[in-house]
């Protein structure tokens, strides 16, 4: 029996095969699996992709030892969007084993947290914070999209960089390394170049502002006070999800806190401040102890066994192929 587990990111997805013990066989990345952008058609593309490479890399595999557990953006929050997702992974999926369908948030709590109580926050394109508490209630805070939400993510964090650049253009703000950085990357002779970049020759923009945030990491670490202040600013935002999260739980009780996500690759510049503003709260930071493609892993697991001892070893055995292959 073998374990997909596939983390459909806004940006790309990454999927990994396991057997039923645990070890990691392959390890796939596709690109995004977000409705939004890449629609019905798109989704169905990098599904039959994934299903495809594993049948060609992986000897003697058949289809129906596979289970799959699927996580996927705005799953179980948009209706209509959900009952597409739903038709395309049957259609997709008819031939596996059994496959299971969660929102991207409930696999990267099940990794970060390996099924026990707790809040997680992931803050990659987009942003959402997800909590399950000792009831086994789970919530979720954020999560709203690029349109009037996403706050704290690389996307948010993307425009407030793009925002300082053009007020460093024409004069509000005093120019910083963030400019000559951004003039350097998009090669541009006239600044106002950069509004018909964005306004006519993207296909994928949300995914390209997003990419943006590394210009502001640069620049922070480089002791740019202005980008510094975008990342305490997108901590702020991250902790407001948390707090909103913290009225699930007991009010004695102890919280674990774990994350995942491109913009925790600061560390520091994110997760100091971060947790500065949620120092009155009874919060404990964790390292996340399995990513999200692993906790899709550990769905499927969990869906088709229930013998404890069974699960502690897969999830063992998983956390040590982590560590040998450097997943996170």
């Amino acid at each position: 029996m073998y374990f997909l587990g596939i983390d459909g990111g806004g940006s790309k997805t990454k999927a990994v095969l396991c057997d039923e013990y645990g070890k990691i066989k392959y390890t796939m990345y596709k690109g995004s699996l977000n409705y939004y952008q890449i629609g019905k058609d798109g989704i169905k593309t990098v599904l039959h992709q994934l299903v495809e490479e594993i049948l060609c890399n992986i000897n003697d595999i058949k289809k129906d030892d596979i289970v799959v557990g699927l996580g996927m953006p705005s799953y179980k929050e948009v209706v209509n969007v959900t009952k597409i997702i739903d038709q395309i992974v049957k259609e997709e999926f008819h031939f596996v084993k059994k496959f299971i369908v969660e929102n991207d948030g409930i696999i990267s709590i099940n990794g970060s947290l390996i099924g026990k109580k707790g809040i997680h926050i992931v803050s990659g394109t987009g942003s959402i914070g997800i909590s399950l508490n000792e009831e086994g209630v789970i919530a979720r805070v954020g999560g709203w999209g690029p349109e009037f939400g996403d706050e704290g993510s690389a996307y948010w964090i993307g425009k407030k960089t793009l925002e300082i650049f053009s007020k460093q253009c024409d004069g509000r703000y005093e120019k910083t390394l963030l400019y000559y950085l951004i003039k350097k990357y998009f090669n541009l002779n006239n600044n106002f170049d950069i509004i018909k970049y964005f306004s006519n020759d993207l296909i994928d923009k949300r995914k390209e502002i997003a990419k943006i945030s590394k210009l502001c990491f640069e620049a922070a670490t480089r002791g740019d006070v202005l980008c510094k202040n975008v990342f305490t600013k997108a901590s702020l935002e991250l902790s407001n999800i948390v707090k909103a999260l913290i009225k699930n739980f007991k009010g004695d009780e102890e919280i674990f806190l774990s994350y995942s996500g491109g913009v925790f690759k600061s560390k520091n510049l994110i997760l100091t401040p971060l947790m500065n503003s949620l120092c009155y709260e009874n919060i404990t930071l964790v390292k996340p102890i399995l990513p999200p493609e692993l906790g899709a892993c550990l769905m499927a697991f969990k869906s088709i066994n229930s013998d404890i001892n069974k699960v502690n070893n897969f999830i063992d055995n998983l956390i040590l192929c982590k560590q040998n292959e450097h997943i996170i």
